[in-house]
Parts: C-alpha cells; structure tokens; sequence
C-alpha cells in the first residue's frame, strides 16, 4: 500500500507541475499565432488544475494527506522547471514530452490500484489516463 500511495502523489506533483509549466507558457508564449496557442495553454493548466484536484481527492481517500508544499511537489515531481525562454512550437514540444510523463506516472499508479484492489480509484485513474492521451493528440496535432 505504501508504494501504492506514493505512486499517487508522484502523480500529483508531476501533474501539479505540468499544470504550472502550461500556466507559465499561457503567461509568456509570444508569435503569430499567440492568440491561439494562448488559449490552448490556458485549456491546458484549467483542465490540469481539476486532475490535480482529483488525485489529491484519491490520495485522501486512502487515509493519507495530500501534499501541498512546493517543496514537496519538487521532490516528488518527474517534471522538471522551463526556466529558458523558449518558441511557441519548443513549448508544445516540451509539453508533448511532459504529457508522456504524466501519462506513464497515471498508469504506474493504476496498475499499483489493480494490485491493491482499489477497483473505484483505478477506475478514477483511467479516466484520467484517457485524458491524459486525448491530450497528447491534440498536442501533436498542434506542432
């Protein structure tokens, strides 16, 4: 069970930082087509701010606290900090890149809810993953 939580708050840290990276690109993504790629990274930390949310909400669920902590979330997280500037299509790039990590840290802990018998919150994990591919086409689709 132990492994079990962990892999649930590796996922919300890598994807509270995830969250973060896309906030910080919607913040500074400059170009032609700023209009567009603006949006998408706001749809992108909005969207990833609720998923965050979610697996806190499963981390509580078996009776262990959430982090909350910066430091924490640094520690645990599989994503590291853009702290370059970098082009609209180097951001979209770098997100395709992190999304692959978040996806693989959802289904690491899934299989850890399989294992545990967790059937509800391996569900809650699915659905997640999901999203979590839906919007790696999409990323893909945008370069």
């Amino acid at each position: 069970m132990e492994q079990f939580v962990l892999s649930l708050k590796v996922s919300q840290a890598t994807l509270f930082s995830f969250m973060l990276k896309s906030w910080n690109f919607h913040w500074n993504v400059t170009g032609p087509q700023f209009h567009d790629y603006h949006a998408f990274f706001g749809e992108i930390y909005e969207q990833t701010a609720e998923r965050v949310d979610v697996v806190a909400e499963l981390i509580r669920q078996t009776d262990n606290v959430a982090p909350g902590a910066l430091s924490k979330f640094m520690e645990l997280s599989k994503i590291t900090d853009t702290i370059t500037d970098i082009s609209a299509p180097g951001m979209i790039t770098e997100l395709m890149t992190n999304n692959t990590t978040v996806c693989n840290v959802l289904t690491e802990a899934r299989n850890f809810a399989e294992d545990a018998g967790m059937v509800g919150i391996q569900n809650d994990l699915e659905d997640l993953i999901a999203q979590c591919h839906k919007l790696g086409w999409m990323l893909k689709s945008s370069r």
